[in-house]
């Protein structure tokens, strides 16, 4: 999709702002256009919005509802370009179903941004219905592009049906087109997952489809995909492996690797893991956000009674502290607010997989559990490293040790 080279501010609008200004609102892509707008103007998106459709002559649609028929009309890859999604306006849905559209029923669209002619002429080249526009709320617009065509639809539905899959190279380090089909899809998963603040994404290859979800508020949420994205199955999964830098031609044995990912402001430490299974490998992405703010007793919501009643048992010289509850029930959340509240004079030990928050109170060490009891075996660990005064906390979420010991 080649890009479009006649945007420009709508008209009323291009004396309010400076050459700079107009200049990096164009450049910003189009769904953020309008809070780069609202940045140059000093006012908030929704005024925003009102002042946009006001110069550009368009309405503000409200309570999107998209047109199924006329969702296979437009490219994915258009979509996601132009961000842009076909509505219904004004036409309630009636119990025999929408009537068939004809060349002369109008197609209405959501935008993010005011159109340009040459986006209408690429429109006019895939239908021949007269185009009516409207402007929405760029974040609306954007979810339901994602809910009807898939996250990375864009990326996969253009590319090359004779795509050679990264495993096939004997070096597929050496040269990856950052352009590819495959790269590009697992790029804007990373991004949405961002965007929706999942802690996890997971690759389920099952019967007939690859199923990704993502871990929201720790429920994991199927994600809309792309139709043919099962085509693309084991390219994917060699380019998660080739980021973490994992052996692409092992299938048989579990692997874990890390990736460095930046996205706009956002620098990720991402782990890893993929484990066989009957169909293909599965993986899953633990997103840690390297500049994320620690959490504190107040962020946890605890009451200022609650806060004297801990900070009280912290003073103690010794102790340790067992922090209990569910697999992702905040109890790791818990622990390093409650860490934070300790001196750094003091020393405080914690057991537990590594994490993306550090305190400069605590040494943080990881459980052998392949070697008897890890409890036994750490605690005396944490004793000989900690000085006269130290606190232990130890979260029992993790795993239990099994009972076999490994062999001497």
């Amino acid at each position: 999709m080649p890009t479009v080279a006649q945007e420009s501010i709508p008209a009323p609008l291009a004396p309010r702002l400076a050459d700079e200004q107009q200049q990096k609102v164009l450049e910003a892509p189009r769904g953020e256009r309008l809070a780069a707008l609202a940045a140059a103007l000093g006012v908030d998106e929704n005024e925003a919005l009102s002042i946009t459709a006001g110069a550009a002559g368009l309405d503000i649609a409200t309570n999107l509802e998209t047109d199924p028929g006329a969702r296979g009309l437009l490219p994915a890859r258009l979509v996601h370009d132009f961000q842009i999604i076909p509505i219904r306006f004004d036409a309630p849905v009636s119990a025999e179903g929408d009537p068939e559209p004809t060349a002369a029923t109008p197609l209405h669209l959501a935008s993010a941004w005011p159109p340009d002619p040459a986006m209408a002429d690429w429109l006019r080249t895939f239908t021949p219905r007269p185009l009516v526009w409207h402007l929405a709320v760029p974040e609306r617009v954007h979810q339901l592009i994602i809910e009807n065509f898939g996250v990375g639809s864009g990326a996969l539905e253009d590319s090359d049906e004779g795509y050679v899959a990264p495993e096939a190279q004997r070096d597929a380090e050496a040269d990856v087109d950052e352009d590819a089909a495959v790269v590009r899809f697992v790029t804007d998963v990373i991004t949405q997952a961002v965007d929706d603040q999942a802690t996890d994404i997971h690759f389920e290859p099952q019967e007939g489809q690859l199923r990704i979800r993502y871990r929201v508020d720790g429920l994991l949420v199927p994600v809309s995909v792309p139709e043919n994205l099962l085509r693309f199955q084991d390219a994917i999964i060699s380019r998660v492996k080739i980021m973490a830098r994992l052996n692409i031609s092992e299938r048989r044995l579990p692997q874990d690797g890390r990736i460095n990912f930046k996205s706009g402001g956002t620098t990720l430490d991402i782990r890893v893991s993929t484990i066989p299974t009957i169909y293909a490998e599965s993986i899953s992405l633990r997103l840690l956000n390297k500049k994320k703010e620690a959490y504190t007793m107040d962020k946890l919501g605890m009451s200022a009674e609650e806060q004297s009643q801990i900070k009280s048992i912290l003073d103690y010289p010794h102790g340790i502290i067992l922090v209990t509850g569910p697999a992702r029930g905040r109890a790791r959340r818990s622990t390093r607010s409650s860490g934070r509240s300790i001196p750094p004079t003091c020393g405080s030990s914690r057991s537990r997989t590594p994490s993306s928050t550090r305190s400069p109170a605590s040494t943080r060490c990881r459980s052998a559990r392949r070697s008897g009891s890890p409890s036994r075996a750490l605690s005396g660990t944490c004793s000989a490293r900690t000085p006269t005064s130290s606190w232990w906390a130890r979260s029992a979420t993790a795993r239990r040790p099994t009972s076999r010991s490994a062999p001497p």
